[in-house]
């Protein structure tokens, strides 16, 4: 990736750590990672995508617990040894000051970069990455708790014009019909990719006391004239197992690299079948790319004020959760 794209990330985490948090950080490492590269358990990560004049992607700021806890109190200025609701907020917080300090810059130097909703993920043995096809870099920064570390994957794209809609011209909306062309996309691709035809329970919307774990998950921002956000796929393991199965014809026991791609491939194909019906109305959709996220009791989880739309799936005798956590855009 290059440098000149990275770099302000760098600077801005640095800097935000040690003007909110009186944390000195220190550069440890950057290194180039491709789908062999190591990881990082961790324990919370802030996710946002990228999109971008030449340039679409994600940035995951991940934390192991302890350098967390130990962040989050330096920030507020009082001791917290367990993760909560409020700290979880902070996850989002913090990602969101760093990439708004570094989109600037990169604006400045004509990017045109935009910021979907950052999606705060936590879990054990939590891993996320891109799909193997996508190069990236990992940033690791070291504090006297430990590590944390920013990790970027992305590709780039055609520059692609920007074409203002008329005056007077109607906006779309963020509706209903918005979340029917991501299901119909969702049934569609899973009875054509699959050949599986899974059972839609009842819209909710996303609380505490109304939250899903999950094992394998991908998740993807998303631009437009209308919304922006997040749009994720969340599965049990074995749900998943199922539809690799399904895909390849091949019997898998376990979530390994070699598979976990199966979540991304999906995300995508979900969503240029609704991009495909929405931008014919006006919606001028871009996605970042997806992030695959893959642990044990994995939640994802958005600040209080902003409650996500979940559709809940069946699928032989287990369960899979398409979320939409969409904001309007304020034009």
């Amino acid at each position: 990736m290059d440098s000149g794209f990275l770099k302000p990330f760098v600077v801005a985490a640095i800097r935000t750590l040690k003007e909110f948090c009186e944390i000195e950080a220190t550069l440890h490492s950057v290194v180039a990672t491709t789908a062999e590269s190591e990881r990082y358990p961790v324990d919370i990560a802030g996710v946002i995508g990228i999109t971008g004049k030449t340039f679409r992607g994600a940035m995951a700021i991940s934390f192991p617990k302890s350098t967390f806890l130990f962040v989050m109190s330096k920030m507020l200025k009082e001791t917290h040894t367990e993760l909560t609701q409020d700290l979880e907020d902070g996850a989002a917080e913090f990602s969101n000051v760093i990439f708004g300090q570094a989109k600037a810059v990169l604006n400045q130097a004509g990017q045109q970069i935009k910021m979907a909703i950052p999606s705060v993920i936590k879990g054990m043995e939590l891993e996320s990455g891109c799909p193997t096809s996508t190069s990236g870099d990992l940033v690791i920064l070291m504090t006297e708790a430990g590590p944390l570390y920013i990790e970027f994957a992305g590709e780039d794209v055609e520059a692609q014009a920007h074409h203002p809609a008329p005056t007077g011209a109607a906006v779309p909306k963020l509706d209903a019909h918005v979340l029917l062309a991501f299901v119909d996309g969702i049934r569609k691709t899973l009875e054509t990719q699959c050949t599986v035809h899974p059972a839609a329970g009842t819209p909710f919307f996303k609380k505490p006391e109304s939250d899903f774990r999950f094992e394998v998950g991908g998740l993807v921002g998303v631009t437009g004239a209308a919304f922006g956000g997040a749009f994720s796929i969340c599965f049990e393991k074995s749900v998943f197992l199922l539809l690799v199965e399904k895909m390849t014809g091949e019997k898998c026991s376990d979530v390994t690299r070699e598979i976990e791609d199966a979540a991304a491939e999906l995300v995508n194909i979900v969503f240029g079948s609704a991009k495909k019906v929405l931008n014919a109305e006006g919606y001028a959709l871009r996605a970042a790319i997806p992030t695959i996220i893959r642990g044990k009791n994995v939640q994802s989880i958005y600040p209080a004020q902003r409650q996500p739309i979940v559709v809940p799936f069946s699928l032989g005798g287990g369960h899979f959760w398409v979320e939409f956590a969409f904001q309007e855009v304020h034009h």
